[in-house]
């Protein structure tokens, strides 16, 4: 016959047995849950096409393409400031003939001088840069595109009345990724485009 404290120890281990099976299936159903949340991510991120529209092998000629992505890396190459008005005999007008730009530089370091009928110039400094192509899109909207390298860019859509940045993406130059499918192809004898289409 057990005395009262041999039973009451007994019990408190048949208590403990008992929780540490319940501590032991929660873990495992978290751990489970972590495995799947894992899993289903990696292959999102692995199916994703990297491509925004056709693959390169069913392309006529090279193209750049965008990715959907701001990388950021623009942003300790780019500052906007106000700058004193300043004459310029060359000035690229936008289609209301009040605004213009004014571009200096390319390779390297370039600065674009924007008036907006304001008291001063908004100047856009840029350096590192491989080169810059800049247009009016409409009467308020410039479009800028810095090249970071040779296939790396930003484009970017500046309100000049309010500024402010009102777009800003990620390009690439698909120049050596339309070659390098050309040549693997021609390797294997032809590549088939398959056209597979997006969701």
């Amino acid at each position: 016959m057990f005395s009262p404290c041999c039973f009451h120890l007994i019990l408190n281990t048949d208590l403990n047995i008992h929780q540490i099976h319940i501590e032991q299936n929660i873990l495992k159903t978290i751990l489970i849950l972590i495995a799947l949340l894992v899993l289903t991510h990696s292959s999102v991120a692995f199916s994703k096409d990297p491509w925004p529209g056709l693959p390169p092998d069913c392309w006529q000629e090279p193209r750049n393409y965008h990715n959907g992505s701001n990388s950021k890396n623009w942003k300790p190459h780019i500052a906007f400031e106000h700058v004193p008005l300043q004459e310029f005999s060359e000035k690229v007008f936008s289609p209301n003939k009040g605004y213009y730009f004014v571009k200096k530089g390319w390779r390297g370091k370039a600065a674009l001088y924007i008036y907006s009928e304001k008291d001063y110039l908004i100047k856009v400094s840029l350096n590192k840069l491989h080169g810059i192509k800049q247009k009016w899109i409409n009467e308020k909207l410039l479009f800028i595109q810095p090249w970071w390298g040779r296939i790396a860019a930003t484009d970017i859509i500046y309100d000049v009345e309010n500024e402010k940045i009102v777009y800003i993406e990620d390009l690439t130059d698909g120049h050596i990724a339309f070659d390098q499918f050309q040549k693997s192809c021609a390797q294997l004898g032809g590549c088939q485009c398959i056209k597979t289409p997006k969701k």
